[in-house]
Order: structure tokens, then sequence, then C-alpha cells
């Protein structure tokens, strides 16, 4: 099974936000449904790419745009 991280379109590791945005066991990331007051455009406007890695190598998703 490989190991999955997200980062951010500046190359840096995204950590967890209480509420808001967190990677699940499985490598999900997911969203927290927000309300007005809750937007935060560096979360829910962001570019997020995904990285797999394992023992052969890594490889990286296209850009997912939020």
């Amino acid at each position: 099974m490989p190991a999955i991280t997200w980062m951010k379109n500046e190359g840096q590791t995204i950590q967890d936000i209480l509420g808001l945005r967190h990677v699940r066991h499985d490598g999900s990331l997911v969203f927290s449904p927000f309300s007005a007051e809750e937007y935060r455009a560096d979360v829910h406007a962001a570019t997020y790419r995904c990285v797999a890695t394992n023992s052969v190598g890594a490889i990286a998703s296209r850009d997912v745009n939020v």
C-alpha cells in the first residue's frame, strides 16, 4: 500500500485543520461543510496535489483546484 501525501500548490505538505480539512487513514482528502464565516481562501480556494509513494518510487496526481 503506498503512502499518500497531500500537498498544496506551493509544495508544502498540508496539515489537518480541525473542522475544515483532514486526511483520512485511506488517504482521502476531506473538506467538512462550512458556513460563510468559516470560509478560508487558503483552504477552500486552493490547488492540491496527491503524491503516492512506495518502495519503487513516487507519482503525483494532476492538480486539483478547490
